[in-house]
């Protein structure tokens, strides 16, 4: 398995229910497997305030289309999917469903 140079990111979700702004940094590293198949391994952290939660996504996949060229957006899509999972508690907590 061939592991990509790391692709820093870093912005800023406004979360559309509750209208919560959420920064957020951290890494994405796409591995290639030897069949030439990808993934998006990503670690970094969500802020609010001064809490943070950490954001970890391992061995994403889109089979649509290459992660290569395209890494920090596929990670804010990660994060996007994450915040909006997040409640307005003081715990920092995903939504219960």
């Amino acid at each position: 398995m061939a592991l990509l140079p790391p692709v820093p990111f870093e912005g800023d979700f406004l979360h559309p229910q509750t209208g919560v702004r959420y920064p957020y940094a951290g890494t994405c590293v796409v591995a290639i497997d030897s069949q030439g198949r990808e993934s998006m391994h990503v670690r970094g952290s969500i802020r609010r305030g001064n809490r943070v939660a950490p954001l970890v996504v391992l061995g994403h996949v889109d089979r649509r289309s290459s992660f290569v060229g395209r890494e920090q957006e596929a990670a804010s899509d990660c994060v996007a999917r994450q915040c909006a999972q997040f409640n307005d508690t003081p715990d920092f907590a995903p939504t219960q469903h």
